[in-house]
């Protein structure tokens, strides 16, 4: 879901080996799954346990806590402990390999994430997604948003960024357009007001 969402990248394929396509390795995937695994979640997430679970732990004052109730009921927090993920050899749980040290992915940023010992590294993780470090959150956002407002994408694969989607029309386009959006840093308020007001947006479609 976050490489789809975020990076236009589909990184599922890389639990059980190295991506066949773009440059995502096994070491890759497990360095972004320690930061979950590392994360305490108030709800199931899966679809044999329904219920919200593990609620956090969180001293509230009295008068607040009717206000704060839903939003605790889907508050994460750091696990107890936290650390590095272990490899899962082909995918499967049950065997485990060394483990990888949270980072990010190593084609875009190399070396492990400068994280807290007591932290599961969320907050880094965040940055980096939305860092001018990261090439690819800004174009996937800006080809998302043209899509809604022009019909199709820059890229027609909106979820895929990779060697096997669409590769953009107008590649400058979007570059500009990205650098553009982390210019004005991230305000897509400011950003879509320059949009609609474009000379292509208010060409007639006919």
């Amino acid at each position: 879901t976050i490489g789809k969402s975020t990076m236009g990248l589909s990184l599922g394929c890389a639990r059980c080996h190295h991506h066949k396509f773009d440059p995502v390795t096994m070491e890759d995937y497990y360095g972004l799954y320690g930061y979950f695994a590392s994360t305490q979640y108030p709800h199931a997430g899966t679809e044999h346990q329904k219920d919200r679970s593990d609620m956090p732990s969180i001293a509230v004052p009295a008068k607040l806590a009717s206000h704060m109730e839903s939003n605790l009921a889907w508050a994460v927090s750091d696990k107890t402990e936290v650390g590095d993920a272990a490899l899962h050899i082909t995918g499967d749980p049950s065997k485990k390999g060394d483990k990888v040290p949270r980072g990010f992915l190593g084609f875009i940023t190399q070396g492990p994430a400068k994280i807290a010992d007591s932290d599961s590294g969320r907050l880094e993780l965040a940055k980096w997604i939305a860092s001018k470090e990261n090439p690819l959150t800004a174009r996937v956002m800006v080809n998302r948003v043209w899509q809604a407002y022009f019909g199709t994408g820059l890229s027609m694969t909106v979820e895929d960024f990779g060697t096997q989607g669409e590769p953009p029309t107008h590649p400058e386009l979007l570059d500009w357009l990205a650098v553009d959006l982390m210019a004005k840093k991230w305000n897509v308020k400011s950003f879509l007001k320059d949009l609609v007001m474009s000379a292509a947006y208010r060409q007639d479609g006919k």
